[in-house]
């Protein structure tokens, strides 16, 4: 009998051994099947998205985290070559700040449109009242975008985007907003603070897939 001090590497050659054997009879590969057995490397490092200037805490975001990390963004977004030019406007607009601020608690209120200090966020997307950053919040980074189209003059917070233009989505811009969070969908494309941006801050792609818990908006006539 082995000794203990063999007994693991008995174990493991055996367990190798099975490994090889069940790809024979199975027909598949060594990879795919270390591959089920241990899953895939998450490839995504992002920060959950966080709220606005407006709230008192940041909404629990687990979900839009796990779902945000499997979007495709885009270093850029083209305008569709129909759109009118506020919207073309709008896009160019997203496109200088996309990837490009850390998100900033109270960011983007002091001037709409405009990066601004403020507290920074935490990995876990928790304001950090002892550290600043530059850049926007949720509500900050939406305010900047309707305002480069020329449909917002003054930034609002989320709760105020709530209640925003016409009811339902657009047909080139929606706006989703709550009291806590607010982002949205230019021309197919999602657009907002949360986990795809440097420390949460604003990109393209970041979204929440809970849909159901936003109030549904849209610049009128766009």
């Amino acid at each position: 009998m082995a000794d203990n001090k063999s007994a693991p590497l008995i174990l493991g050659l055996a367990g190798l051994a099975a490994v090889f054997l069940t790809s024979g009879l199975t027909g598949n590969s060594l990879a795919d099947i270390f591959k089920g057995q241990f899953g895939s490397i998450p490839t995504s490092t992002g920060i959950p998205p966080t709220a606005p200037a407006s709230s008192s805490a940041p909404p629990d975001t687990s979900a839009t985290a796990a779902n945000a990390g499997k979007v495709s963004v885009p270093a850029a977004i083209q305008a569709p070559s129909d759109v009118p030019g506020p919207i073309v406007t709008m896009i160019s607009w997203c496109n200088s700040v996309a990837g490009q601020y850390d998100y900033t608690w109270g960011g983007g209120h002091d001037r709409i449109g405009m990066p601004n200090s403020g507290a920074c966020s935490s990995r876990l997307g928790l304001a950090n009242s002892r550290k600043t950053c530059f850049g926007f919040d949720c509500s900050g980074a939406v305010s900047g975008a309707l305002g480069a189209a020329g449909f917002l003059s003054a930034p609002l917070v989320s709760g105020d985007l709530a209640h925003y233009g016409s009811a339902g989505p657009g047909k080139y811009v929606t706006i989703y907003a709550n009291p806590v969070h607010t982002f949205m969908r230019i021309t197919g494309h999602w657009f907002g603070t949360g986990r795809l941006g440097i420390s949460g801050g604003v990109d393209w792609g970041n979204f929440d897939p809970n849909l159901v818990a936003y109030s549904v908006r849209h610049p009128n006539n766009y």
